[in-house]
């Protein structure tokens, strides 16, 4: 919410989307974004349940800095998830004083499932770190192969305390639209060259 002079309180747009299938999506009102430019203001994870299973998810909270409502978006991915992996990868990598592009897309010849994250800032694409975070271990349970994901929600757990505290300092700073990227949604295709692979 912000306050207008008089003492009143309005309540910022927000738009909520999911990463799905490659995009960052907004069933419900049919919006498909490849992805979203803004400051980055809020992170948070939160326990949710699918299929009566428990199921974390990463919600975050981007500002639109070239938006004079100061509209946001909240976009949430599983924790459990490449999406998740590669953001995490990437995050301590951006300047959380300025606007940056976040996307997701699909590699070809995969799982429609599976999204990958991708990252830009001032035109310059975001590298992972991949020594920090483990990658997921295969593990097998009775007659199954699964992946066992503890280290690496634990790394990303101390990156999200990371991450807290830059965007606290971050906010104490002066900002303004930064680059060719500086709206909402209007992101283009990642390049190949963002491919992790």
């Amino acid at each position: 919410m912000s306050q207008q002079s008089g003492g009143e309180y309005t309540r910022t747009p927000r738009t909520f989307l999911n990463v799905s299938k490659g995009k960052l999506a907004n069933n419900k009102d049919g919006k498909y974004l490849d992805g979203y430019i803004g400051k980055l203001t809020d992170i948070k994870l939160v326990m949710e349940s699918y299929e009566g299973q428990p199921s974390p998810k990463w919600k975050i909270v981007m500002k639109n800095m070239a938006d004079p409502e100061g509209s946001e978006a909240q976009i949430s991915f599983k924790a459990d998830a490449y999406y998740a992996l590669g953001w995490f990868r990437r995050i301590l990598n951006v300047n959380l004083a300025l606007p940056f592009l976040m996307g997701a897309y699909r590699p070809k010849d995969s799982n429609e499932k599976i999204s990958l994250c991708y990252m830009r800032q001032n035109e310059i694409k975001i590298e992972a770190d991949k020594d920090r975070i483990p990658d997921p271990v295969k593990v097998t349970v009775g007659m199954k192969e699964l992946l066992d994901w503890t280290a690496t929600l634990e790394e990303c757990n101390k990156i999200s305390d990371e991450v807290r505290v830059r965007i606290q300092k971050a906010s104490m700073l002066p900002t303004s639209p930064q680059g060719e990227y500086a709206s909402g949604d209007t992101a283009p295709h990642p390049a190949e060259s963002d491919l992790p692979f």
